[in-house]
């Protein structure tokens, strides 16, 4: 058993469906902090300067209305940018302009507080963490592994079809390249007991924290 006495960033990659968040919250069991770049992408589309941008970038056909007040409406937003056109692609990367400076400032300030607290484990669950470069910003890199046929399934969990997998999946990297710059892999498609095991051995193990 190791004894380090340091901080270590862990980051989630894997394929769409493939589980990271039930990886992310394993760790947060055992007392690592979690950085969610989606609940941050969320929190961010109800603020009314991204709104304002948003509405000039996308009309008002990715609003809606719930309980009398303009939200923006996911889905539908989703729907224009991972489209798998010339224009879907210039959206996409529209809407990437808007939030990934602003969530990589958020993960930034996230990342500094628990460096200056003594934190010893974090974990990035950031969809595009490789994409966007950020490989760099962490110690570990973790690839949750899962069948296509598992990740479809829990995808039609959301409500989403195989070609709404097909569609995001186009705007990342090749499952294989995202395995092949990993330093660990995690199965996740046994039970949930089985992916707390693998989380629990790497979480302990390599770095005997516990």
């Amino acid at each position: 058993m190791c004894d380090h006495n340091f901080a270590v960033i862990f980051g989630l990659v894997g394929g769409v469906g493939c589980g990271k968040s039930l990886v992310a919250s394993l760790f947060r069991e055992f007392g690592a902090e979690v950085v969610d770049a989606d609940v941050i992408g969320h929190g961010l589309l109800c603020e009314l300067e991204v709104q304002v941008l948003v509405r000039e970038c996308f009309g008002d056909s990715v609003f809606c209305e719930v309980g009398g007040v303009s939200c923006v409406d996911r889905r539908e937003l989703a729907r224009r940018v991972f489209t798998p056109t010339e224009l879907g692609q210039k959206e996409l990367a529209l809407l990437n302009s808007i939030l990934h400076p602003r969530i990589t400032k958020i993960i930034e300030a996230q990342m500094k507080s628990f460096k200056e607290s003594g934190g010893k484990v974090l974990v990035l669950d950031v969809p595009l963490l490789l994409e966007a470069g950020m490989r760099g910003v962490v110690d570990r890199v973790v690839f949750v592994e899962a069948s296509r046929e598992n990740r479809i399934r829990r995808v039609s969990k959301r409500n989403w079809t195989e070609t709404e997998l097909n569609r995001r999946e186009a705007t990342q990297l090749p499952i294989n390249e995202k395995q092949q710059q990993a330093d660990f892999t995690i199965n996740n498609n046994g039970t949930i007991d089985e992916t707390r095991d693998q989380v629990k051995t790497l979480y302990t193990t390599h770095y005997g924290f516990r």
